[in-house]
């Protein structure tokens, strides 16, 4: 939200991160 004062960069890079952690978290269960 523009509103918020928040990079849309930077908020873009937050939400690929939380994609990526979720990601991780997901391969890491599939080997064990």
């Amino acid at each position: 939200n523009k509103g918020r004062g928040l990079n849309p960069l930077a908020s873009f890079l937050l939400q690929s991160i939380g994609l990526l952690f979720d990601d991780h978290k997901l391969f890491i269960g599939a080997k064990k």
